[in-house]
């Protein structure tokens, strides 16, 4: 796929000169949970930001964002209350093989759809056994930390996790192509992710939503955020689903519409 074409299309947005430094800037982790960071569940490999970022913002009482959002023929999505998003950031990480996006929410929340080629000897039943032995292989390991499940979508079945004190990581180890997590097992609630997982015309697909919250949330607060977070996932996963199955089913190559030129004018 042309993806570097893809995202040199879209340098409108980059306009305002944010590039690398804002692809993850505007950081919600509290400062608790920075210092308490220390377990890990992979081994870390490098990532590296192939190409400029491309970011566009919002702000005021000018034009919003209008919610829509895609990349090429792999996935397409109307993003639940477009209205309350301040910025889009997007980004291909190691050579091109892997596509990142990033929606921000008020409330330290953010939206990330991202994307990477699937092998060619895997098909969507291989990689749905893989994905689903991964999330529950997680789970097993850090069952403080982690749950994972199914759930059925206009694409198939995808697979779930959700994800306790999770940290949203650095250019080096971007969550959620890495998840780190913070603080003790028995840690009042100090970050949420909710996370579904799928494959559609050979690329892998994750769709995270990860919240902080400060204060922390005590075990009896946790209930109401996991379903809310859970609730949120839910819309932008059926609108993503019934999006990415109409357009896999017309054969359409839609380019992103993250945001056009008038939305982001001064």
């Amino acid at each position: 796929m042309a993806w570097n074409a893809e995202l040199s299309s879209r340098a409108v947005l980059s306009r305002s000169g944010f590039g690398l430094i804002a692809l993850l800037a505007g950081v919600f982790l509290p400062a608790a949970a920075l210092a308490t960071a220390t377990a890990s569940t992979a081994s870390m490999p490098a990532y590296s930001v192939t190409g400029t970022p491309v970011v566009a913002q919002w702000s005021g009482d000018g034009p919003r964002w209008s919610g829509d959002h895609s990349f090429l023929n792999v996935f397409c999505l109307r993003a639940p209350a477009p209205a309350s998003v301040s910025r889009v950031a997007e980004a291909l990480f190691n050579n091109g093989s892997l596509y990142f996006s990033r929606i921000d929410y008020p409330q330290a929340m953010a939206l990330y759809v991202v994307t990477s080629t699937m092998p060619a000897h895997l098909d969507r039943h291989s990689e749905h056994t893989d994905q689903k032995a991964r999330a529950r292989q997680l789970a097993e390991q850090i069952p403080t930390h982690a749950v994972a499940g199914e759930v059925q979508t206009a694409l198939g079945t995808n697979v779930t996790l959700r994800l306790r004190n999770v940290l949203q990581g650095d250019l080096t180890a971007p969550f959620p192509f890495e998840r780190r997590f913070a603080g003790e097992p028995d840690s009042p609630l100090q970050s949420l992710s909710v996370h579904q997982l799928f494959s559609n015309n050979g690329s892998r697909i994750e769709l995270a939503a990860l919240r902080f919250f400060e204060p922390a949330l005590t075990r009896e607060q946790e209930a109401g955020a996991v379903a809310s977070l859970e609730a949120f996932v839910a819309e932008a996963a059926d609108s993503l689903a019934q999006c990415t199955a109409n357009q896999s089913q017309s054969g359409s190559d839609s380019r992103s519409t993250s945001a056009s030129e008038a939305e982001i004018a001064p």
